[in-house]
């Protein structure tokens, strides 16, 4: 897998933020002010999971004091806690592909940006999609994820998360022609 490329993807639909914030309405995170979607920091990491304090905490960090919004990650933080989350998310799509590393870069980078945004649970139940890509028919697989709630959820237009991941999945489009350029 190529972890640098597979970083820029998941950095580009996410974004990077080094406070908590709300996903639903992308404000941080304050004492008072209800919260409307999932708490998250850094690049899409969800606070309301168990994983998520575990981590936090397992790197020396407050992690209350991260999650009530006072705290701010620095950019060290920030790429370690996204490494851990997309070796999370890489090991979770092995084990429902345990042909994974066999894939073209392509798909491997759709299959663990799908376990990173969902999750392996919610991936888990997307049968039809699951059974194309181990058949590796690439185009089918293209077809029954764009057939899904999640790609209406994350963008069915060009360059949202939803129709990018169709196409690169199905090889009808290079992720280079996505994302920006490097500096």
């Amino acid at each position: 897998m190529d972890m640098t490329l597979q970083t820029r993807w998941t950095e580009h639909w996410e974004g990077r933020r080094a406070f908590a914030y709300d996903d639903k309405t992308g404000k941080r995170i304050m004492p008072g002010v209800p919260l409307v979607g999932k708490p998250t920091i850094g690049v899409g990491c969800n606070l309301a999971t168990m994983w998520a304090k575990l981590t936090l905490s397992g790197m020396g960090l407050d992690f209350d004091y991260l999650a009530s919004g006072q705290g701010e990650l620095n950019d060290a933080e920030i790429d370690g806690l996204l490494s851990r989350a997309l070796a999370k998310a890489y090991g979770g799509a092995r084990a429902l592909f345990p042909d994974l590393d066999q894939y073209e870069t392509n798909q491997q980078l759709v299959i663990v940006d799908l376990t990173f945004n969902m999750g392996v649970g919610t991936l888990a139940t997307f049968h039809k999609t699951i059974a194309a890509i181990k058949a590796q028919n690439w185009q089918q697989a293209s077809v029954e994820l764009a057939n899904s709630d999640w790609y209406r959820q994350v963008g069915d237009q060009p360059n949202q998360r939803g129709w990018s991941n169709v196409h690169v999945l199905g090889n009808m489009i290079d992720p280079a022609a996505i994302l920006p350029a490097q500096v």
